[in-house]
């Protein structure tokens, strides 16, 4: 039935080309070329609901113009579709667009419940609340193309925070009192240290609520959980004298000697230390032999305790990173008994790129109100682009900062540390507030681990989530 249809409207372009032919002296070209070449909205109407000044939900309606959505064509496959989802409340069902076509070819599109087309105008109210089935003809008559076009709309607010318990209770993360989580090969995995041994957990990174003990093949000491690091498609920590790197967290070997406080994280292309002595970043594209790192201040004013380290690529320059540092300076020339320590550094990686050094981020003036607290157990990780989100500890030697009250955030690399907006602390986590882990796992969630309770806990921005489509093709 649907052949039919399709040659009824084919057989009256002809006709209509036949007709337009005895009646008009004019030459005329005739293109067996079909295709649509551009498809953009117009205005459409987006639904809000809202709580009145009694409490009670409402619906209100407002207009909203989505010219500026761009639509991708595959000509290929026949597809066209946004990425960029239009917001959540717009309504598809009644939408007017505009669809340009290749020598202004005839546009038809078939009903939701039949076989049967109608000619496309750009006056017309159609519902794409599901992919709808366009066929553009030649101005011949002779040739046709058919796409899938798609208008997607999101189901789900963009910047809400929905957190999950992945676990009520792991037992094994109870007795932890040190602990430190990372994402690597498709997992979730947590180190920790019991007050004995350093235990080693894995879990897959779509669950977290069954977890896999890995017994290393080498005795690990207590800090070597502060030096777990993932690079390079591999685990690394320090541990008696040695770096050592492991491909699955149970087999580790040597790798070198070296004299380390500990490592601190690692890039794209290093990893990154803290000399034994306190007095000197380092960094080594293997891990075998490190350089030591040039400092645009004082080396009494790098962290030595509570360190955590991450990175993220810069959208403003190509093969460029951007590496943050945060700790608490202990005795002797201490900058601040109120404010965490934070360094940063511009990483290049370009061919004839400048080495460049690492900033000491001080805490004063206008920024005073914005700094990051002297607190126990800084964690951070790179989330949300180029955001920076971290929990801590209680403060420390009088600081006023409590355990894991708040999510901060830095959209500045470290400058600012503020009370994050939209990514808050689980209503019900248990903690104890000792002992905890924190990591994004680079599929759109964060992980908050807590020793002392063994919760698990899975938090994600939705629009981190969301898939991010493909939107250039050659034709």
């Amino acid at each position: 039935m649907r052949r039919f249809f399709f040659s009824i409207v084919a057989a009256c372009l002809v006709l209509a080309v036949f007709v337009s032919c005895l009646s008009d002296d004019t030459d005329y070209t005739y293109y067996d070329d079909a295709a649509i070449t551009a498809f953009t909205l117009g205005t459409l109407n987006r639904y809000y609901t809202v709580e009145g000044s009694q409490g009670q939900d409402s619906t209100i309606m407002r207009t909203l113009s989505c010219t500026d959505y761009a639509f991708n064509i595959d000509q290929q496959a026949g597809l066209i579709w946004n990425s960029d989802s239009l917001p959540l409340g717009v309504d598809a069902s009644k939408t007017v667009c505009t669809i340009t076509s290749r020598n202004g070819g005839s546009v038809v599109y078939q009903s939701l419940i039949s076989d049967t087309l109608f000619y496309y105008s750009s006056t017309d109210s159609i519902d794409f609340s599901t992919p709808r089935l366009f066929r553009v003809y030649g101005t011949s008559g002779l040739t046709y193309r058919d796409y899938t076009i798609s208008v997607n709309v999101h189901k789900e607010v963009g910047d809400t925070c929905i957190w999950t318990l992945a676990a009520e209770s792991v037992p094994a993360f109870v007795p932890l009192e040190t602990m430190k989580a990372l994402a690597f090969g498709g997992k979730m995995y947590v180190f920790g240290n019991d007050g004995s041994d350093v235990k080693i957990y894995t879990a897959d990174i779509s669950g977290g609520g069954e977890w896999t003990e890995i017994s290393p093949s080498t005795t690990l000491d207590a800090d070597a959980v502060k030096s777990v690091t993932a690079f390079d498609d591999a685990l690394y920590t320090y541990s008696g004298g040695e770096v050592l790197r492991s491909d699955d967290g149970s087999e580790w070997t040597s790798v070198a000697a070296a004299d380390l406080k500990q490592i601190i994280g690692g890039g794209s292309a290093f990893l990154y230390a803290l000399s034994s002595d306190g007095t000197q970043l380092l960094s080594s594209p293997d891990g075998a032999t490190w350089t030591a790192e040039e400092l645009d201040s004082d080396c009494s004013l790098l962290p030595s305790t509570d360190l955590s380290f991450a990175f993220h690529a810069m959208t403003t320059n190509a093969s460029t990173e951007k590496l943050i540092l945060i700790g608490n300076r202990d005795g002797e020339a201490y900058p601040s008994d109120t404010t965490a320590v934070v360094w940063t550094k511009v990483e290049e990686y370009a061919g004839g790129a400048r080495a460049n050094a690492w900033n000491y981020i001080p805490f004063a003036g206008d920024n005073i109100d914005n700094r990051a607290p002297r607190a126990e157990n800084w964690q951070i990780t790179s989330y949300d682009e180029n955001n920076i989100k971290a929990v801590c500890g209680n403060g420390k030697d009088g600081g006023q900062a409590v355990a894991l009250d708040r999510i901060y955030h830095s959209g500045d690399d470290g400058i600012t540390w503020l009370n994050d907006t939209i990514m808050s602390i689980p209503d019900d986590l248990d903690s104890g507030f000792t002992s905890f882990a924190f990591a994004a796992d680079g599929e759109g969630s964060v992980w908050l681990l807590c020793g002392g309770t063994g919760q698990v806990w899975k938090g994600r921005i939705n629009r981190v989530a969301w898939k991010k489509e493909q939107d250039y093709f050659i034709e």
